[in-house]
Protein backbone atom coordinates (compact mmCIF):
# COMPACT_ATOMS: atom_id res chain seq x y z
CA UNK A 1 0.00 0.00 0.00
CA UNK A 2 1.45 3.26 -1.16
CA UNK A 3 1.38 6.27 1.64
CA UNK A 4 3.72 9.42 2.25
CA UNK A 5 6.02 9.26 4.73
CA UNK A 6 4.73 10.88 8.11
CA UNK A 7 7.04 9.32 10.61
CA UNK A 8 10.42 9.74 11.32
CA UNK A 9 12.64 6.96 9.75
CA UNK A 10 15.02 5.58 12.15
CA UNK A 11 13.39 6.69 15.58
CA UNK A 12 12.31 2.91 16.22
CA UNK A 13 9.90 0.22 15.18
CA UNK A 14 7.22 0.52 16.83
CA UNK A 15 3.83 -1.09 16.76
CA UNK A 16 1.64 -1.07 14.08
CA UNK A 17 -0.64 1.51 15.74
CA UNK A 18 0.22 4.97 16.41
CA UNK A 19 -1.22 6.74 19.43
CA UNK A 20 -2.38 10.36 19.62
CA UNK A 21 1.77 11.44 20.53
CA UNK A 22 3.45 9.15 18.67
CA UNK A 23 6.73 10.69 18.49
CA UNK A 24 7.07 9.37 15.64
CA UNK A 25 5.40 11.25 14.03
CA UNK A 26 6.52 14.27 12.05
CA UNK A 27 5.35 17.86 12.17
CA UNK A 28 4.46 17.59 8.33
CA UNK A 29 3.48 14.05 8.92
CA UNK A 30 0.55 15.53 11.13
CA UNK A 31 -0.39 18.02 8.23
CA UNK A 32 -0.58 14.79 6.19
CA UNK A 33 -2.62 12.85 8.30
CA UNK A 34 -5.22 15.35 9.29
CA UNK A 35 -5.77 16.80 5.85
CA UNK A 36 -5.36 12.63 4.77
CA UNK A 37 -3.09 13.57 2.41
CA UNK A 38 -0.81 10.94 3.52
CA UNK A 39 -3.33 8.31 1.52
CA UNK A 40 -3.37 10.29 -1.17
CA UNK A 41 -0.65 7.75 -3.05
CA UNK A 42 -3.36 4.82 -2.80
CA UNK A 43 -4.49 5.58 -5.77
CA UNK A 44 -1.84 4.59 -7.03
CA UNK A 45 -3.04 1.27 -5.51
CA UNK A 46 -6.83 1.63 -6.91
CA UNK A 47 -6.00 1.98 -10.40
CA UNK A 48 -3.13 -0.92 -10.37
CA UNK A 49 -6.62 -2.79 -8.48
CA UNK A 50 -4.66 -3.61 -5.65
CA UNK A 51 -7.40 -1.47 -3.54
CA UNK A 52 -10.77 -0.11 -4.37
CA UNK A 53 -12.19 3.44 -3.44
CA UNK A 54 -14.82 2.36 -0.95
CA UNK A 55 -13.76 -0.62 1.46
CA UNK A 56 -12.37 -1.43 4.74
CA UNK A 57 -9.07 -0.39 5.65
CA UNK A 58 -6.21 -2.48 5.31
CA UNK A 59 -4.62 -3.58 8.86
CA UNK A 60 -1.38 -4.38 9.62
CA UNK A 61 -0.78 -8.37 9.55
CA UNK A 62 -0.04 -8.73 13.24
CA UNK A 63 -3.07 -7.18 13.54
CA UNK A 64 -4.86 -9.65 10.71
CA UNK A 65 -3.37 -12.35 12.61
CA UNK A 66 -5.41 -11.51 15.63
CA UNK A 67 -8.81 -11.88 13.80
CA UNK A 68 -11.33 -14.13 14.73
CA UNK A 69 -12.49 -16.64 12.19
CA UNK A 70 -15.84 -14.03 11.61
CA UNK A 71 -13.65 -10.93 11.42
CA UNK A 72 -11.63 -12.55 8.68
CA UNK A 73 -14.47 -11.79 6.07
CA UNK A 74 -13.53 -8.89 5.62
CA UNK A 75 -10.44 -10.01 3.72
CA UNK A 76 -12.59 -11.45 1.25
CA UNK A 77 -13.02 -7.62 -0.51
CA UNK A 78 -10.58 -5.44 -1.22
CA UNK A 79 -9.33 -2.93 0.78
CA UNK A 80 -10.65 0.85 0.25
CA UNK A 81 -8.94 3.78 0.65
CA UNK A 82 -11.87 5.08 2.64
CA UNK A 83 -15.08 3.67 4.16
CA UNK A 84 -17.99 3.96 6.37
CA UNK A 85 -16.00 3.48 9.92
CA UNK A 86 -13.34 5.79 8.69
CA UNK A 87 -16.34 8.62 8.07
CA UNK A 88 -17.79 7.71 11.51
CA UNK A 89 -15.44 7.11 13.23
CA UNK A 90 -12.60 9.37 12.70
CA UNK A 91 -8.89 9.54 13.67
CA UNK A 92 -8.67 6.56 15.68
CA UNK A 93 -5.30 7.80 17.28
CA UNK A 94 -7.15 10.60 19.23
CA UNK A 95 -9.23 8.36 20.60
CA UNK A 96 -6.51 5.87 22.31
CA UNK A 97 -5.34 7.30 25.92
CA UNK A 98 -1.44 8.76 25.21
CA UNK A 99 -0.30 6.88 28.70
CA UNK A 100 -1.35 3.25 27.23
CA UNK A 101 -0.23 0.71 24.92
CA UNK A 102 -1.36 1.88 21.67
CA UNK A 103 -1.29 -1.72 19.75
CA UNK A 104 -2.98 -3.61 23.02
CA UNK A 105 -5.63 -0.94 23.54
CA UNK A 106 -6.95 -0.64 19.68
CA UNK A 107 -6.72 -4.58 19.83
CA UNK A 108 -8.30 -4.75 23.24
CA UNK A 109 -11.09 -1.71 22.86
CA UNK A 110 -11.80 -0.47 18.72
CA UNK A 111 -10.62 -3.28 16.63
CA UNK A 112 -13.98 -5.31 16.98
CA UNK A 113 -16.27 -2.39 16.74
CA UNK A 114 -14.65 -1.37 13.92
CA UNK A 115 -14.74 -4.95 12.25
CA UNK A 116 -18.44 -4.69 13.35
CA UNK A 117 -19.13 -2.11 11.36
CA UNK A 118 -17.40 -3.00 8.14
CA UNK A 119 -19.22 -6.55 8.02
CA UNK A 120 -22.25 -5.03 9.23
CA UNK A 121 -21.63 -2.21 5.77
CA UNK A 122 -20.44 -4.61 3.55
CA UNK A 123 -23.58 -6.59 3.79
CA UNK A 124 -25.65 -3.64 2.68
CA UNK A 125 -23.27 -2.43 0.36
CA UNK A 126 -24.99 -0.88 -2.96
CA UNK A 127 -23.08 1.37 -5.31
CA UNK A 128 -24.81 4.29 -3.85
CA UNK A 129 -23.74 3.61 -0.58
CA UNK A 130 -19.95 3.72 -1.73
CA UNK A 131 -20.81 6.75 -4.10
CA UNK A 132 -22.17 8.53 -0.73
CA UNK A 133 -19.17 7.71 1.05
CA UNK A 134 -16.47 9.19 -1.83
CA UNK A 135 -18.21 12.19 -1.57
CA UNK A 136 -18.67 12.02 2.00
CA UNK A 137 -14.81 11.62 2.55
CA UNK A 138 -14.57 14.64 0.09
CA UNK A 139 -15.98 16.97 1.77
CA UNK A 140 -14.25 15.97 5.12
CA UNK A 141 -11.10 16.42 3.21
CA UNK A 142 -12.27 19.47 2.23
CA UNK A 143 -13.57 20.71 5.93
CA UNK A 144 -9.64 19.71 6.86
CA UNK A 145 -7.83 21.89 4.59
CA UNK A 146 -10.57 24.83 5.24
CA UNK A 147 -10.13 24.31 9.06
CA UNK A 148 -6.41 24.60 8.60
Amino acid sequence: MWKFRSMANGVGKGAPITGRNDPRITRVGRLLRKTKLDELPQFINVLTGDMTLVGPRPEAPEIVARYTPEQRAVLAVKPGVTGRVQLEVGEESESIPPEVDAHEYYVEHLMERKLRRDLDYLSVRTPLSDARIVFETAALVFRAFAGR
